[in-house]
């Protein structure tokens, strides 16, 4: 499973030429725009806002993308296996490609979750209150790069933690924290990164396409720099 999402994500990254998973956290979801937005992204990360709100919409919003885009479920699995791998299922059923799940969980329950769909592992947060989970970041990684699992997140606003995750595994690598969060477009990409999570900086904009179209050209600038 964790072959066919990596294959699906690299494709689709090369045809686009993007490097863009878009964050919905919103109750709402705005079909149109992400229309528009579609041929600008890699992927859709969708948190458990939208999932719990409604799960009619966001079905529907994995009937509709699910040949265009890679499709994760972040939901931040921390549960022990036998519930982790029932909520993975529930997932894949819905349509999505992958989930996110803390890493902190440990291998039983990363293993139990990744049989059942591929599963991204957070070795890192963004926040400056998860010191606990961060300082666990090199054993946290190790535990990913031991059950060959989908990717990794680590953040853009940690640049020396992207760094050394980078140095410590071939996984792919998602990196939230651009944009809203205060890095700049690219950045993460610069540190280290296979691929930026960007949402409200994109959403929330009064111009969401130019601003993709903005982000996308910074992104190849540090590419290629």
């Amino acid at each position: 499973m964790n072959n066919y999402f990596v294959k699906k994500i690299s494709e689709i990254s090369k045809t686009k030429k993007s490097k863009i998973i878009l964050a919905i956290d919103e109750s709402e979801i705005n079909f149109n725009l992400l229309s528009q937005l579609e041929p600008y992204l890699v992927g859709l990360k969708i948190g458990a806002v939208p999932i719990i709100s409604s799960s009619i919409e966001t079905k529907e919003l994995c009937r509709k993308f699910s040949d265009k885009l890679v499709l994760i479920a972040d939901l931040k699995i921390a549960d022990i296996p036998y519930i982790s791998r029932k909520i993975g299922k529930m997932m894949k059923d819905f349509g999505f490609d992958a989930i996110i799940a803390h890493a902190f969980v440990g291998e039983d329950v990363l293993k139990e979750l990744n049989d059942e769909i591929p599963t991204i592992a957070v070795v890192c947060m963004t926040n400056e209150g998860s010191y606990l989970l961060n300082e666990n970041f090199r054993l946290l990684t190790q535990i990913s790069n031991k059950l060959n699992l989908a990717g990794i997140v680590a953040p853009a606003t940690k640049p020396d933690i992207l760094r050394e995750v980078r140095k410590m595994t071939s996984l792919l690598i998602f990196s939230p924290g651009i944009g809203a969060q205060g890095m700049p477009y690219g950045s993460a990409i610069k540190n280290g990164a296979d691929f930026e999570i960007i949402g409200r900086a994109i959403l929330k904009s009064s111009d969401p396409l130019l601003e993709i179209k903005k982000a996308i050209k910074m992104i190849e600038h540090e590419q290629n720099s």
